[in-house]
């Protein structure tokens, strides 16, 4: 007789008609499930990249009054092996030291300069009186320009006369100072802004400072340090 048909293998031919594809949802109602793995991924932000560390100090921009006050306190009152050093942070590398009147370099050159400030003591040297001059509007050179009792001048100048001393800063750096005695006229007694106006030794400096700076450009500030009115 001829072998009998197993039934499971007739139900699962049967099933197949009816469903010729297998992964057909059978449920025509329902939505296909997505298949994660074919889904985009979405790109991570990048991070955004660390700066890196500066070794470099960060700047300041010192005018010619803050420079003169560091570099007259540092004559006046630093002590021991490393007062000379700190005098010098005041001061350029190509720094000059001239003559007001008839602008001769008398010093040219840090070095030198340090050799000169090597053989002075600190002391005592607050100007009498001071103009400070500076761009109204565009950074560039400032200047002071000090008048000086005798014996009061800090290492620059004649020592034992009344003098005056015209700073020039550019970048935080006295550049240079021009140095002239007071004889006649103009003297740390009778210092005024009438006196000094009046005086050579400011037409003298007014030059110097026009090579920088026009006195229209310019805005300066007198100050009388032993004439202070007092209010009240």
């Amino acid at each position: 007789p001829p072998p009998r048909r197993s039934r499971s293998r007739s139900r699962s031919r049967e099933r197949a008609r009816s469903n010729p594809n297998p992964s057909a949802n059978p449920n025509p109602n329902s939505q296909p499930h997505p298949n994660p793995s074919h889904e985009p991924k979405p790109k991570p932000t990048p991070a955004p990249a660390p700066e890196a560390p500066s070794d470099a100090p960060p700047t300041f921009d010192f005018n010619c009054v803050q420079v003169v006050n560091r570099f007259l306190e540092c004559f006046e009152t630093a002590k021991g092996s490393g007062r000379v050093n700190m005098i010098m942070e005041c001061f350029s590398q190509a720094t000059q030291v001239c003559s007001l009147k008839s602008r001769k370099v008398l010093i040219n050159g840090k070095d030198i300069l340090k050799s000169s400030f090597s053989g002075v003591t600190g002391h005592k040297c607050d100007p009498v009186f001071r103009v400070f001059v500076e761009p109204k509007q565009s950074p560039g050179a400032t200047f002071v320009f000090d008048v000086h009792a005798a014996g009061q001048l800090p290492g620059l100048g004649v020592p034992d006369k009344d003098g005056v001393l015209l700073y020039r800063c550019v970048d935080s750096e006295l550049t240079h100072v021009w140095g002239g005695a007071l004889k006649k006229g103009l003297t740390a007694a009778t210092a005024s802004e009438e006196a000094i106006r009046e005086s050579r030794q400011w037409r003298e400096a007014l030059e110097l400072i026009a090579q920088d700076l026009a006195e229209a450009d310019s805005e300066m500030h007198f100050h009388d340090y032993t004439n202070i009115p007092v209010i009240g």
